[in-house]
Parts: structure tokens; C-alpha cells; sequence
């Protein structure tokens, strides 16, 4: 895996963290492969937002919604892919 690249996804999740954790439903994030970006068998990453339940886009007000893209930090025009994973609830 492409370490810079990797750092890149790490930056953006750190930068969004706070704000991501607070969406309704959301239980983890973190670094993932993204499957359905992945090309010539090469993985791709995304930031992975965990959700206890998917919920149609319909059914959320708009400060609700998971992004399909973040911004590495501020006053950046780099963009990382995020990946909106269910995973049900998590008990400690």
C-alpha cells in the first residue's frame, strides 16, 4: 500500500473526525479498501464511515448526510473518497 497516499486518508479522517462521529447512526470510522474503486486488482482506499443502520439519503436532513468526498484539511483542495460501511451496533 502506498504509504503517502495511505497519510493522505489518515489526514482527511483526522480533519473530519469529530464532525463524522456526530452523524446519527455512525459507530466507527476508519481507513478501508474500497472495492467498488479498485482497478486492474489494485485496492483503492476510502475512509471508512461504520453506520449501525444505512438510511435512505431521502430520510436525513441535509447536515445529515456522509459525504461522498473529504478534504485532506483546511484550505485544501485534495479529496479522499469516503465508504459508507453497516455494521450494526457495537456493545463493549
Amino acid at each position: 500500500m502506498n504509504t503517502s497516499k495511505e497519510e493522505k486518508y489518515r489526514r482527511a479522517l483526522q480533519f473530519h473526525e469529530e464532525r463524522l462521529s456526530q452523524l446519527p447512526n455512525v459507530v466507527g470510522l476508519g481507513i478501508t479498501e474500497d472495492p467498488r474503486r479498485s482497478k486492474k486488482g489494485r485496492p483503492a482506499l476510502a475512509v471508512g464511515v461504520y453506520v449501525s443502520k444505512l438510511v435512505p439519503r431521502k430520510e436525513l436532513k441535509e447536515n445529515e448526510v456522509i459525504p461522498k468526498r473529504l478534504t485532506i484539511g483546511k484550505g485544501t483542495y485534495r479529496w479522499v473518497h469516503t465508504r459508507v460501511i453497516e455494521s450494526g451496533s457495537f456493545q463493549a
